[in-house]
């Protein structure tokens, strides 16, 4: 298992999606109470599997290069030292 697959799983654990709880708490609830009473319902899972993408662009790398070389402000048409003069 990848380790941004692991980190996820970990947070899920820990983290209501809906209502703001303390997450050593939430984690040792049994899931039927989640279920019912923080509305954890099925329909609102993210389960990751292995041929999907990080869950991060940068997930796998420390680097702010996209996949195809570009750095985000080059994707979405900045450039360096153009003025609107």
């Amino acid at each position: 298992m990848c380790r941004s697959k692991q980190v996820w799983l970990a947070y899920k654990k820990r983290t209501s999606i809906l209502f703001p709880f303390p997450p050593a708490l939430y984690a040792v609830l049994p899931m039927w109470f989640k279920r019912v009473f923080c509305l954890e319902l099925p329909m609102y899972e993210y389960n990751p599997s292995n041929s999907e993408e990080p869950l991060s662009p940068n997930a796998d790398s420390g680097s702010s290069e996209q996949k195809d070389g570009s750095k985000p402000s080059q994707q979405y048409g900045a450039t360096a030292g153009s003025n609107s003069k």
